[in-house]
């Protein structure tokens, strides 16, 4: 429900709770639970198509086990720099780092980034996702 749709529902409504109302809104509100739990599950099930597809972006290039979990850990860590993956993947090459970066970036997956100075690398899907 759209926030026009609850106020124009509910503001007589909440200043009659005392008045009998309570049926209505105990089930207001276990509708807004419902749709936020189908939200929850649709959400949940675009996530994984996004992995899914991922996965089949990188076995179109050449790619290493690395880049598959650094694909895995933009879902609790969607920034990324360099630095920040040669630490995830413990790699101790700068340069090895920045290749699976590039190749995430040539698939698709990661933003490349904008500005000059820290940069940050982002995977377009997820913000999307997280907008809607």
């Amino acid at each position: 429900m759209n926030p026009e749709d609850f106020q124009t529902s509910s503001s007589g409504r909440l200043l009659r709770v005392g008045k009998g109302e309570e049926a209505y809104w105990a089930l207001f509100f276990s509708q807004g639970i419902e749709e936020q739990a189908k939200d929850a599950c649709a959400r949940a099930k675009r996530l994984q198509d996004i992995q899914k597809d991922w996965y089949q972006r990188l076995k179109k290039l050449e790619y290493s086990g690395a880049e598959l979990k650094l694909a895995d850990t933009l879902f609790t860590e969607p920034f990324l720099t360099i630095p920040r993956a040669q630490k995830l993947l413990a790699l101790k090459n700068y340069r090895t780092a920045k290749s699976c970066v590039e190749k995430l970036v040539k698939a698709g997956i990661l933003r490349q980034p904008v500005g000059k100075y820290g940069k940050t690398y982002i995977p377009n899907e997820l913000f999307e996702l997280i907008g809607d």
